[in-house]
């Protein structure tokens, strides 16, 4: 995974300071699946800890230098084929220890990994390679606005990006986010509602996601914003939808600096940002394609993940 950067804006590591007791450099390391919960017919999230005692943890919260700074992601390995993919952890509950990942895993039929995690149950054992790039943020205290256009399970770096943001870096302030979220089918977004992250929904029925977003919101009801699209319901990000989310901006004074964020499958990326550019090994950003490159917005970064 390589990722490439507009300077002073995003950072990248990939020789990083990590807790050796959990990551191994390049010998992958083995987890173990604590819990398992369907999100969808075709989605779950699957929560792994690593194969090591909370007393010879190093560090009380071992992936924080990641959480501090984006979204990051980490390759699971599928063993009998040796592929392995990049998935991105969402943030963690209140309620978890703090060595847990949580991964949202859409099964694909032709997916070799998405299926044999499917195939794991509780007990199972995967194996994670350490974070070999993380792209967050150099400066994030001059970031005033973020918008997010987040496809399917696209939405795993949407909630990592606003956890590490709101809630690690800006305890009582920070940028306002506005989060795009497009998929095919409700089930994938069961019971998400555009107009009510300010007030809290029980007895509404909600899938985990859905539920994790609405807490998020009720926690930053003026910084956070959900849109949910969904293609049986004719419902779909579009340009006019982009200008509605661009053109309401932070409030913040001085210079605003404004980042458009879009991740998702290849598909969607390509067709809102444009295809990224293979080089030197490595898939690097390329131009702004796409919708948003037809749409020219002044003043916004835009980086695919």
């Amino acid at each position: 995974m390589g990722f490439f950067v507009p300077a002073g804006i995003f950072c990248l590591w990939f020789d990083t300071t990590y807790d050796s007791s959990i990551w191994r450099g390049r010998t992958p390391t083995p987890f173990t699946i604590v819990k398992r919960e369907n999100v969808s017919s075709t989605a779950f999230i699957l929560t792994v800890r690593p194969q090591v005692s909370q007393h010879h943890l190093r560090d009380n919260d071992p992936y924080s230098e990641f959480w501090n700074f984006g979204t990051w992601a980490v390759k699971i390995v599928q063993p009998e084929l040796q592929i392995s993919r990049y998935y991105t952890p969402l943030p963690p509950l209140d309620t978890d220890r703090s060595e847990k990942l949580r991964f949202l895993i859409r099964k694909i039929e032709d997916g070799e990994v998405s299926v044999y995690l499917d195939r794991l149950s509780v007990g199972g054992k995967v194996k994670l390679y350490e974070p070999t790039g993380t792209a967050g943020l150099n400066s994030s205290d001059d970031v005033t606005d973020v918008v997010f256009l987040a496809g399917g399970t696209g939405i795993a770096p949407a909630m990592g990006f606003a956890y590490s943001l709101l809630e690690r870096k800006h305890a009582n302030e920070g940028p306002r986010i506005h989060i795009l979220w497009a998929n095919r089918r409700r089930e994938d977004c069961l019971g998400g509602d555009s107009h009510s992250g300010t007030t809290p929904r029980e007895g509404i029925r909600r899938n985990r996601l859905v539920k994790e977003l609405d807490d998020l919101q009720q926690k930053h009801p003026d910084r956070l914003f959900v849109d949910y699209f969904v293609d049986e319901e004719g419902t779909t990000i579009d340009a006019n939808r982009i200008w509605q989310a661009t053109k309401t901006t932070s409030a913040q004074s001085g210079t605003p600096t404004k980042m458009l964020l879009v991740s998702g499958p290849e598909g969607f990326v390509d067709y809102f940002a444009g295809m990224k550019k293979w080089e030197d090994g490595e898939h690097k950003q390329g131009d702004v394609g796409g919708l948003l490159g037809r749409m020219r917005l002044e003043g916004w970064k835009v980086l695919k993940l």
